[in-house]
Formats: structure tokens, C-alpha cells, sequence
């Protein structure tokens, strides 16, 4: 946890809003996690496997961003990029798609995980993704794919999600 964003104490379970960790699912009778999604509905997430974290480029003093690979097994293995912010790097909030991917059957790993850290030039945050990765699965050479979005759009979406 940070107030500041400098100064770091120890580690610390993460929360993500949405999100029931395997313990808190078992305890609660198997219950998921939520995305909103459009129209007001939402989608299950089954499982989260890492979250990279970096300054928010449109906020840097003041807010982080992270993406995730997640997965979903409702409806067939389906996996996606997730993005959320905090201001704390504890509290995580405003999961949002940034990219969808595909799930391997076996582990349930995506075959696409985000790259750590965002590059920014202009009034355009960059955001990376590995697409097939080695050892996981995934028809086809492996690549990065660059997902940029704009740093407005961005500032929107964290203010939408930290207040």
C-alpha cells in the first residue's frame, strides 16, 4: 500500500472490485467474479493469473493502472485483458476490456498476456500485449500488439472508476 505513490510498506493481498479470490469462491459457494458489461449485464471471470502495474500516464502523480490476463469458462474458454486503476496499488477499480484472447484448455492460461508497463507519446498511452505466448498455447508466431489509447479517454475511465 502507498499513500503517495513513492513510499511502498510490505506486501499485501490485492483487492479487485468484482473480484473473489479461490478461497472467498470456495467459502461463498463458488461464486465469480463480475465485469460489467454493456447494456447494464455482466461476465464471469474465473480466474486472474498475474496484474502488472505502472503510473497512469493520464493521472501519474496520483493514480496506477494495471492490466491482467483473466480468463472465463462460462460458455467455452474465452480469455481477455483486463484493465483497472488504483490509487493505492491495494484497491483495484474500473475493470474494463481492453483485449480479448483466447484460453488454453489444459491450464486455463490466456494464450495472450499483457506486457509490464505502458509507453507514452504525444497524447497517446500505449499499452502492449504478447499474443501467443511460448509455452502456453495459441495458433501462430508469437508478437507483440500494441493497443494504444488515448490519454483523455484514458483520464475518463480512472476518474469514472477512483472518483
Amino acid at each position: 500500500r502507498s499513500p503517495d505513490l513513492r513510499r511502498w510498506g510490505p506486501f499485501e493481498p490485492v483487492e479487485l472490485d468484482g473480484f473473489a479470490s479461490p478461497l472467498d469462491r470456495c467459502l461463498r459457494g463458488g461464486a465469480v467474479a463480475l465485469e460489467p458489461g454493456a447494456g447494464g449485464g455482466s461476465r464471469a471471470i474465473d480466474s486472474i493469473y498475474f496484474l502488472s502495474a505502472a503510473p497512469n500516464p493520464a493521472d501519474a502523480s496520483a493514480s496506477l493502472v494495471a492490466l491482467m490476463p483473466a480468463t472465463s469458462l462460462a460458455g467455452g474458454a474465452a480469455g481477455r485483458i483486463l484493465l483497472a486503476f488504483s490509487r493505492d496499488g491495494v484497491r483495484w477499480r474500473g475493470l474494463r476490456t481492453l483485449a480479448h484472447t483466447e484460453s488454453e484448455g489444459a491450464t486455463g492460461r490466456t494464450v495472450d498476456q499483457n506486457a509490464a508497463g505502458v509507453l507514452t507519446l504525444r497524447a497517446v498511452a500505449s499499452f502492449y500485449v504478447q499474443r501467443n505466448v511460448p509455452g502456453i498455447g495459441g495458433d501462430g508466431a508469437t508478437a507483440l500488439k500494441r493497443i494504444d489509447i488515448p490519454l483523455s479517454l484514458l483520464e475518463c475511465w480512472a476518474r469514472s472508476a477512483l472518483g
